[in-house]
């Protein structure tokens, strides 16, 4: 197992929520109203000169949200709890949908543990 490679997709994991979440924060911003105060203003000549003003394009903003198109999905979590007899095991989200969670290894390593009918179901 190669660390190096592990750490590295993990920090552009990081990267890449950083980057969701900003352009999530832009577009708060662009709808909220407050973009187009902020323009206005601009056009007013209420900013210092030296602002950068980036932000304030509609043709930039609009670029960025097109580009965040092809950003790939964030996985979807589905929530699942596992029991063990009356006892639950484990529970929190997966990105394994149900249907599949039933196979999969975590939960063959769960069902080993349990050494009794064992059971994943979404909650």
């Amino acid at each position: 197992m190669n660390i190096d490679r592990i750490l590295r997709i993990r920090q552009m994991e990081e990267i890449l929520d950083r980057v969701r979440t900003d352009i999530a924060t832009l577009r708060e911003y662009e709808e909220s109203g407050q973009w187009l105060q902020d323009y206005e203003a601009d056009e007013r000549g209420e900013l210092p000169r030296d602002l950068k003003r980036g932000v304030l394009s509609q043709d930039g903003l609009d670029d960025v949200f097109e580009d965040a198109k092809s950003l790939p999905s964030p996985p979807r979590k589905y929530p699942f709890i596992t029991l063990c007899g009356n006892k639950i095991n484990n529970y929190g989200t997966t990105t394994i949908p149900l249907r599949e969670l039933q196979t999969s290894r975590t939960l063959r390593q769960e069902s080993q543990v349990c050494n009794r009918p064992f059971l994943a179901v979404a909650h």
